[in-house]
């Protein structure tokens, strides 16, 4: 998947997206999207680390 230039352009294009959709106040509008604050980001990263790190914990205890 690392190498893999059209997976790396997807991921790009969507992060492009959801932040136009979040941020830009004609999309804010047509779509009903609040730019989230930063507790509410903090809450993001933290739910979407939490999974990767148990995952690498799990992985890591399981080859030793």
């Amino acid at each position: 998947i690392l190498s893999n230039r059209a997976v790396w352009g997807a991921i790009g294009l969507t992060i492009v997206l959801q932040g136009a959709n979040v941020y830009l106040p004609g999309l804010q509008a047509l779509l009903k999207t609040t730019a989230p604050s930063v507790q509410e980001w903090g809450v993001i990263w933290l739910s979407a680390l939490t999974p990767t790190l148990v995952i690498e914990i799990y992985k890591v205890v399981r080859n030793q």
